[in-house]
């Protein structure tokens, strides 16, 4: 029984991220589609559209004052993966025996693995946004190499970040996740660093230069490093107590 519940802790995450979600893409989808409708509008007869140009307007100050990753990566934390993970704290009665009789372990190992499909969804959906209003403006698919590059780093950041949340939620609570998660974000709007995830965010910042990669691979290491840390440590919290 304990085995074959905890298999089904797996496909019941897996599931939720249309099934309790889909009110959630139809707004977004419909947030993004505008945004790109009018980064087109202002970008005619400025510069010419393509892959590179409209990336770098949707993940970059572009056209707007406002950074536009921020807010992406802001609705994604509160309203996506931050709702999901703290509706499941607040677990109800038709889902406890299935639950009980999963291991704590896989209980959060699910969780984390529907933080991980979440972000790559949510960032292969934001992609294809843009190449369908790079496609329908006539706009040209010349990818640089910095945006190749800033396809991944954002992916990145979004999967680092959906994770750590996941284990802050864990062992703090969802408001205090979130403002932490908030912070970290918020300084790198103001400040310019290449240790702070934020940074990686911003399409505008990322150029190939010779020697800035180099100088950026510690980021990807230590981040590596501080997410198995945080996953090993939440694995020794949910052993030691029911998160239920």
């Amino acid at each position: 029984m304990s085995f074959w519940a905890g298999d089904r802790m797996y496909l019941y995450d897996i599931c939720n991220i249309w099934r309790k979600l889909k009110r959630h893409w139809f707004i977004w989808l419909f947030a993004i589609a505008c945004l790109e409708l009018l980064n087109i509008l202002v970008m005619k007869g400025q510069t010419k559209i393509s892959i590179n140009t409209l990336w770098q307007a949707s993940m970059g100050k572009g056209n707007f004052v406002f950074p536009f990753p921020f807010a992406f990566i802001f609705s994604y934390l509160l309203f996506m993966n931050g709702i999901y993970l703290y509706g499941e704290q607040r677990i109800n009665a038709a889902s406890i025996i299935m639950i009980r009789g999963s291991s704590r372990t896989k209980r959060f190992l699910s969780k984390a693995l529907f933080s991980l499909n979440l972000s790559w969804i949510y960032v292969l959906l934001l992609l294809t946004v843009i190449h369908v209003f790079v496609f329908l403006s006539g706009g040209a698919f010349n990818y640089s190499y910095d945006t190749l590059y800033s396809f991944f780093t954002v992916l990145f950041v979004f999967i680092l970040l959906s994770i750590l949340q996941g284990c802050l939620i864990l062992v703090l609570n969802s408001v205090l996740a979130f403002i932490i998660l908030f912070t970290m974000i918020s300084i790198s709007i103001f400040y310019k660093n290449m240790y702070l995830p934020g940074y990686y965010l911003m399409a505008d910042h990322i150029h190939l230069v010779k020697g800035q990669t180099l100088k950026q691979a510690p980021f990807f290491m230590i981040s590596l490093l501080f997410i198995s840390l945080s996953v090993i440590l939440s694995l020794q919290y949910v052993k030691k107590k029911d998160i239920l």
